[in-house]
């Protein structure tokens, strides 16, 4: 008979199963520990904030309103809405309702009015009046424009509008637009009698220019007077215009020509032609002489300025 062998085999547990089980264990616990901690810190927070009863701010401004929540220590937040009945930035609302208990650092939101709901103005500040009209048309709105002076911004450019961008406006409603009519008008000054230095003082300092200087001589006047002024004082112009001036001048001058080896009456009309008057003085010389008739010396060099009508003396060659 055969003897039947049986093995026995050694069964041991690993090492390192009991203390991963020991520490989950002490892991659960704690995470059941805090959780029970701070469940009991907020709601002891949570119980000792005060609850305020929220105020109706309904009709005020909206600067008061959120001045009157943010003073009870609520965070305050505005909502523009439209309004038919309410003008524009006024409270006609707020969420929550007034009488709710609320804790401090709650929000609240205001409602506030921008106005009856219609037609959005669109921005024109800047274009030229003829295209911010046509801009407001095409949204079905009129244009009433309002010139002023600005010394600035270019004629014809939208300055403003009544109402602004993106505030609303009725259907069929007027929008008001502020347009340049460029710099204010200039008055001339009052310059005639005045010496020339001063008469370009004034003028820019009246935001005009210098135009065109003419000279005339007058005798019975010094040099450098303001006879006269285009335009005349007291005139509305546009800034920087020319103002032309007529101020006395000195004695008109010309230049003495060469007389020397030009016949008597050549020089006379050459004289003439030149504004100066000769005066001939006579030099004998002998018979058959090549300079017989003619100048043969000027007492005024050639080229010298002198006054018109100045007189030049010149010798003549006649027969000894």
């Amino acid at each position: 008979m055969r003897r039947r062998e049986i093995e026995l085999v050694e069964v041991v547990a690993p090492g390192w199963r009991l203390p991963t089980a020991l520490l989950v264990i002490v892991l659960t616990l704690g995470l059941a520990v805090w959780a029970w901690a701070v469940e009991l810190t907020g709601r002891h927070i949570t119980e000792g904030l005060p609850r305020v009863v929220l105020p109706a701010v309904a009709s005020l401004d909206v600067a008061t309103a959120e001045q009157r929540l943010s003073a009870l220590g609520f965070v305050v937040g505005v909502e523009m809405r439209p309004n038919e009945t309410v003008p524009a930035g006024t409270a006609f609302g707020q969420e929550p309702v007034a009488g709710t208990k609320l804790e401090l650092g709650d929000r609240v939101s205001i409602l506030v009015s921008d106005g009856p709901a219609g037609i959005v103005v669109p921005s024109v500040v800047g274009q030229q009046v003829a295209d911010a009209m046509v801009a407001l048309g095409a949204d079905g709105l009129g244009a009433a424009v309002v010139h002023v002076h600005d010394e600035l911004i270019r004629p014809g450019e939208v300055m403003a509008s009544q109402p602004g961008a993106g505030a609303r406006i009725a259907q069929q409603g007027t929008v008001t637009l502020k347009v340049s009519d460029g710099p204010a008008p200039r008055t001339v000054p009052a310059l005639v009698g005045t010496d020339i230095n001063s008469a370009l003082v004034a003028i820019g300092r009246a935001g005009l220019t210098v135009g065109r200087i003419t000279r005339e001589y007058h005798p019975d006047q010094p040099p450098g007077q303001v006879l006269e002024t285009t335009p005349a004082a007291g005139a509305e112009v546009p800034r920087e215009m020319p103002v032309k001036m007529t101020v006395t001048g000195p004695a008109p001058t010309v230049l003495v020509r060469s007389f020397v080896g030009l016949l008597e009456t050549t020089a006379r009309s050459v004289a003439k032609a030149t504004n100066v008057t000769l005066k001939v003085v006579v030099k004998p010389v002998p018979a058959g002489d090549p300079s017989l008739g003619r100048v043969v010396s000027q007492g005024v060099p050639p080229y010298a300025e002198v006054s018109v009508g100045a007189t030049v003396e010149v010798t003549v060659a006649v027969p000894g």
